[in-house]
């Protein structure tokens, strides 16, 4: 089988053996993130219109692991963000009905955590992976550059709305760019909010090849959220 959907299968070293699945062959997001690995959005869109076939998506995953085994999870990683697709749910049901022990996780970028649907389809894999760069109105026009209807206020209450529905693990993302979102406002008030939520971890991304962060800022990190409840996890 040719696969379209189902890219790559590979060990993780928090999650095990992760099967990677995309439903876009643009890349389809609400952000276009200037430090998104994927280049440019193509498709800037908020609207929840991109219709896989769900069971043309298992019948690639259910042949992938006929031929390899189970993996410990299949991953919704995307070329854009996996909740404008429509047909999210139903390929959670068709995974979960076929193999109970496999477990489903997603990235999002919060965008549409503000809908019923989308925080019930995301409420049934077992890992989300949240992105949130920052809760500062510039930065997060800056560095997220979102579609022109996006308000940064909504995708926060949004993702509070989510934390107090959600009973699977909770990860919120960071990637830290310098003169972006690294000013110590920024960080403080981010680490406020993480607070509230309290996920079950933060993670930390720090890409070197958009130049050094100030010296230290790992440290100072750690030293803001030594007394927090959540684990921080730097990538």
């Amino acid at each position: 089988m040719t696969y379209i959907f189902v890219k790559k299968c590979e060990e993780s070293k928090w999650f095990g053996k992760c099967l990677h699945v995309n439903f876009f062959k643009k890349k389809t997001c609400t952000f276009d993130c200037v430090y998104c690995i994927d280049g440019p959005t193509n498709t800037k869109v908020t609207q929840r219109v991109y219709l896989f076939p769900p069971a043309r998506v298992f019948e690639e995953i259910n042949d992938y692991i006929e031929k390899n085994g189970e993996p410990d999870y299949v991953w919704y990683t995307c070329m854009g963000e996996p909740t404008l697709c429509l047909s999210l749910g139903d390929l959670n049901k068709l995974i979960k009905e076929a193999y109970p022990n496999v477990k489903i996780g997603s990235w999002t970028n919060c965008t549409l955590l503000y809908r019923k649907d989308v925080r019930a389809e995301l409420g049934s894999c077992d890992h989300v992976i949240a992105d949130l760069d920052s809760v500062i109105d510039n930065d997060f026009y800056l560095i997220n550059q979102p579609h022109e209807i996006l308000k940064l206020d909504l995708i926060l209450a949004s993702l509070k709305q989510f934390r107090k529905e959600y009973n699977g693990t909770l990860w919120i993302h960071s990637v830290f760019i310098k003169d972006y979102n690294d000013s110590t406002k920024s960080i403080d008030a981010l680490i406020e909010y993480l607070k509230e939520v309290n996920p079950n971890s933060y993670y930390v991304s720090l890409p070197e090849r958009f130049g050094p962060l100030d010296e230290g800022f790992k440290e100072t990190l750690e030293e803001k959220l030594a007394d927090a409840s959540f684990d921080l996890i730097f990538d």
